[in-house]
């Protein structure tokens, strides 16, 4: 099948969003307690951690990786399509994975309410609270991805728009991501480290059709 060409940089976006997600969060410090903590655990915590340079650039440098997201959502649909005669299942793998970044970044306001105000002091049960919705949109982030990569899946195998090994790992991740959902406190985001794997590899294997694609072309132009 022939494949349109994807500009280098939208095809390294999957790649560059998940990096900057892991850069920002190891910036940001020690990670918060979760929701399996008690309210004193969340209080202690806050009494040590307060907002500071570091953290906010940390803070800003994971905002770029969730923004990054939306642009790997629209170069995924773009690939899709090509294989999806009606559609309808590449628009889904589109719509999930804006839906994931929206709700990401509609997490943010609970996260930096506590650390703007952290030095002034908090009610235990308001902080507990607010660190919780946070959690809670980091968890159904996962069965949002889960329809992305699902839908992602379906057209590899009909299609073979890309690796059929991709496929199966979408599968794969798409499937412990939404089961781990009802058992996030007691589970590992294991589905979602894989989901984060196959971003990278979409984005590598766009990334060198997209070398070798202007390769070509400068060939062609010679």
């Amino acid at each position: 099948m022939k494949h349109r060409p994807v500009p280098v940089l939208a095809a390294l976006s999957g790649l560059a969003s998940v990096v900057l997600l892991f850069v920002g969060q190891g910036l940001g410090g020690a990670s918060a307690p979760d929701f399996t903590k008690s309210r004193a655990a969340h209080s202690a915590w806050l009494a040590t951690h307060h907002a500071s340079t570091k953290g906010y650039a940390g803070d800003t440098i994971e905002l770029i990786g969730i923004l990054l997201t939306i642009v790997f959502a629209a170069t995924l649909w773009f690939v899709l399509r090509d294989g999806d005669d009606g559609g309808v299942v590449s628009a889904t793998a589109f719509g999930a994975g804006i839906a994931s970044s929206a709700v990401k970044l509609a997490s943010i306001p609970a996260a930096f309410a506590i650390y703007w105000r952290a030095d002034q002091g908090f009610d235990p049960q308001l902080a507990t609270a607010l660190f919780d919705m946070n959690d809670a949109a980091f968890v159904l982030t996962w069965a949002i991805d889960a329809v992305m990569l699902g839908a992602a899946a379906l057209v590899i195998f009909r299609a073979a728009i890309l690796p059929r090994w991709l496929g199966w790992l979408g599968a794969v991740a798409a499937t412990l991501s939404l089961v781990s959902v009802p058992f996030a406190a007691k589970v590992p985001p294991l589905g979602m480290l894989l989901t984060f794997l196959w971003m990278i590899a979409v984005s590598i294997v766009l990334t060198r059709r997209a070398v070798r694609g202007t390769a070509r072309a400068a060939v062609a132009t010679a």
